[in-house]
């Protein structure tokens, strides 16, 4: 159980972002950035009013520096549906690709702890559906 810690979370209007925030605001300090490609402020709104929350609009494409000491990073910013990956896979492949490198120099700078995530998109086209756990995909990245 994370307690009494200063946590940014980097795409944190999306779904699983804001599940996350609900999960950890009772016992933290939490920033969340987002550029709101496919993040919806309204998954913020209920936050918005508590003092232990922060929502900053922001590309992770572009660097990021803050005067508050994170002692997590959580990286969920990326595009992850099909709806929105499909039509800005540029913007996909920077975010991820920039984005994550800028999270990781944030995270070394700050002494953070860091976490990433990605989809099921990695593997290469699924031969599963629905896809379970134990499914590798079409490449195995270990």
């Amino acid at each position: 159980m994370i307690k009494n810690k200063n946590i940014l979370i980097a795409g944190g209007a999306g779904f699983i972002g804001t599940n996350l925030v609900k999960r950890l605001l009772a016992d933290n300090k939490i920033t969340v950035i987002d550029n709101l490609s496919s993040g919806k402020i309204q998954n913020l709104n209920h936050f918005l009013e508590n003092k232990k929350f922060r929502f900053i609009q922001h590309d992770i494409r572009e660097p990021f520096d803050s005067k508050h000491k994170f002692d997590y990073i959580f990286n969920l910013a990326s595009p992850a549906s099909p709806i929105f990956y499909k039509s800005m896979p540029v913007d996909t492949l920077l975010t991820n690709a920039i984005g994550t490198f800028n999270l990781l120099n944030l995270a070394v700078k700050q002494d953070s702890l860091y976490f990433h995530a990605s989809t099921s998109e990695i593997y290469g086209d699924p031969l599963v559906h629905p896809q379970v756990e134990s499914y590798w995909g079409n490449v195995n990245t270990i």
